[in-house]
């Protein structure tokens, strides 16, 4: 899937050629957008560049596109442990200050959502950040858990909404697996290296019959197309709407 060969390693920040893909594992692919990035990988890199607020989104190196399943990604990519390390680390005062637009949007989901979820029961969250969605949730009558990697998102969360987040899915216990009537993941599976894991580990934790929502960047969608290079093109992998 990756190799094990690292282009860089700079304030902890290792770079790794992606050769096959993400989710197929094929080597038949393309060229899909050429990068921006040029000697990106010689600079040093600020962990707020992965803040849900960056600016960042201009630099970013090769998308190649799978002839197979037809999934996006990034032709280099930082190594899980890096990826772990810079997320940990972010402070995003700026979502703060945009709160009330991120309400808005959680709200609406937190309707549809609902329309596929009669019965309101426990629902787990993957990448919580400061907990907006879950806060909306539990007012709405959810019981609600999660888990994000920022450890100041999770003092947000539980300083000014009461909600604890998990550091780590090894925290949840056996007996929670298969517990959760809904999952949600919202705009966090293009950030991870591997996400058909991240959907296997979902599942795991659904009751049968439960309810996965999911949102992710979409490279032919209306707002991409009307975006074209301002789009966030900076994530490690893309879909397609017929992939």
């Amino acid at each position: 899937l990756i190799s094990d060969r690292p282009i860089q390693k700079a304030l902890k920040m290792t770079y790794l050629m992606i050769e096959d893909c993400p989710v197929c594992h094929s080597k038949n692919r393309d060229i899909y957008y050429n990068g921006t990035a040029g000697n990106y990988l010689n600079k040093t890199m600020d962990f707020a560049n992965y803040a849900c607020t960056t600016s960042s989104y201009g630099h970013y190196f090769d998308l190649m596109k799978c002839h197979d399943c037809q999934l996006i990604y990034a032709s280099v990519q930082p190594s899980a442990k890096t990826l772990e390390d810079a997320y940990s680390r972010i402070e995003d005062h700026i979502y703060l200050e945009e709160e009330n637009g991120r309400v808005k949007t959680f709200s609406r989901v937190l309707q549809d959502l609902n329309r596929f979820c009669p019965r309101k029961g426990q629902m787990f969250e993957f990448g919580s950040y400061t907990g907006v969605f879950l806060e909306l949730a539990k007012k709405d009558g959810w019981k609600v858990d999660g888990i994000e990697l920022s450890h100041w998102a999770r003092e947000v969360a539980l300083n000014k909404r009461g909600i604890s987040l998990r550091e780590s899915l090894e925290l949840i216990a056996p007996g929670q697996h298969s517990a959760y009537d809904s999952v949600v993941i919202w705009d966090v599976i293009e950030h991870v290296p591997d996400p058909l894991r991240m959907i296997k580990q979902a599942a795991n934790l659904l009751k049968p019959g439960g309810v996965l929502g999911l949102s992710t960047i979409v490279l032919d969608s209306l707002s991409a197309r009307l975006l074209r290079k301002k789009y966030p093109l900076l994530h490690l992998w893309k879909a397609l709407r017929d992939a």
